[in-house]
């Protein structure tokens, strides 16, 4: 099976490459031609003549910032609503500014300025009881790259778009799970069924959310992360020493990041990767 993907580039970087690389690297074993990418630079307003052509949409990383007021953010907002409204076989992957879009445009969550700061570099995203329903039991935390300054301020279990429909749209209520957290940001990505909730596993505890991992896959249509899975350490010090060097950052900043990025960690790419591709190729009961 080959999954077709409509890459949403927010950003400028060689998304053909890097995703590309990690899709290839993290896909299931005996897959033959697993996914066929088309990169959109939707900040230049590209997009698919038919976005029913494709099984995914997968929105990159950013250097703008969901709040700005570029108009390609708010097109772009209000077609991933569309997309997640009224296109319910397509599925929905978001990264790092993908998150935040996704978060924004169709569960109506704020984004704003990381309190807390910049986080860039690897940090540990700590699994909460719903991450742990997507990867292994025993996988408790993942060690992943990141850079960005802006984050998700969670909403209420059960929210709705606020600000980018169209006035009159009718807009349904998402109900959004959030998956796992770091150091400095809570909300390090969600998933979601859509309108309907997840099927549940039996539970004692009436505050303890375990969803059912034999049904969860077939019934998310909505992934994001605020960490970079696709980037390589190679890269982030590459973004590490152009920032620093910038002005962007200030020396400590980089050589904290650097002091982390160049810890003896192997990065969980390839976890995060198999996560994405059984989001990806399990068919939807919905």
């Amino acid at each position: 099976m080959t999954i077709r993907i409509a890459v949403f580039k927010c950003g400028t970087l060689d998304h053909r490459t890097i995703l590309g690389s990690f899709l290839t690297k993290t896909a299931p074993d005996g897959l033959v031609n697993p996914f066929e990418l088309d990169l959109f630079n939707v900040y230049e307003d590209e997009y698919p003549a038919n976005i029913d052509d494709y099984n995914v949409v997968w929105l990159t990383g950013s250097s703008s910032n969901v709040p700005d007021p570029e108009p390609w953010i708010l097109k772009l907002g209000r077609l991933v609503h569309d997309i997640a409204e009224n296109h319910t076989k397509i599925k929905l992957v978001g990264i790092c500014f993908g998150h935040q879009l996704i978060s924004h445009a169709v569960f109506g969550s704020k984004v704003d300025v990381n309190p807390k700061g910049l986080e860039i570099g690897p940090y540990d995203v700590f699994l909460n009881a719903v991450g742990q329903a997507y990867f292994e039991p025993e996988v408790d935390k993942l060690w992943l790259e990141m850079w960005h300054a802006y984050m998700v301020f969670s909403p209420t279990l059960i929210s709705k778009l606020r600000g980018i429909a169209d006035a009159g749209n009718r807009t349904r209520n998402f109900l959004v799970y959030k998956w796992g957290s770091s150091e400095l940001t809570p909300n390090q990505g969600s998933v979601s069924r859509g309108i309907s909730d997840f099927s549940r596993s039996p539970t004692t505890s009436a505050e303890e959310i375990v969803l059912d991992r034999d049904l969860i896959y077939a019934e998310t249509r909505i992934f994001t992360s605020q960490g970079h899975p696709e980037y390589t350490k190679d890269l982030i010090a590459e973004f590490i020493d152009e920032s620093e060097q910038s002005g962007d950052i200030t020396k400590e900043q980089a050589d904290d990041a650097r002091r982390r990025n160049e810890l003896n960690k192997v990065l969980d790419e390839q976890k995060m990767g198999e996560v994405i591709w059984k989001v990806m190729l399990t068919p939807l009961k919905i």
